[in-house]
């Protein structure tokens, strides 16, 4: 259950995003690492904060060897425009 201010981004969000990633699974360079992508997405929350995304990164980094969490990463730092097609896909999902 996610904590109140969490509305969005609740297990709720990461089914819907684990369930749309799963009917395209095949469509995906490396589904083993978008499926962590979406895990950990959303894994840090602080009301307000500026830096979520990073301390969530952060976090996946702690929990995955280095060279998989910096690929990893590239997909929670996203400004602007998506700049490739494994960052689009992602993009898509959330």
């Amino acid at each position: 259950m996610a904590e109140p201010q969490r509305v969005y981004h609740g297990q709720s969000h990461v089914d819907a995003l684990l369930d749309d990633f799963r009917a395209q699974r095949d469509a995906f360079y490396m589904p083993d690492a978008v499926e962590l992508a979406i895990w950990f997405h959303d894994a840090v929350y602080v009301p307000g904060a500026r830096d979520n995304e990073e301390r969530s990164a952060a976090l996946l980094r702690k929990s995955l060897d280095p060279a998989r969490a910096l690929f990893l990463t590239a997909w929670t730092s996203l400004e602007g425009p998506a700049r490739s097609n494994m960052q689009r896909e992602w993009v898509s999902l959330s």
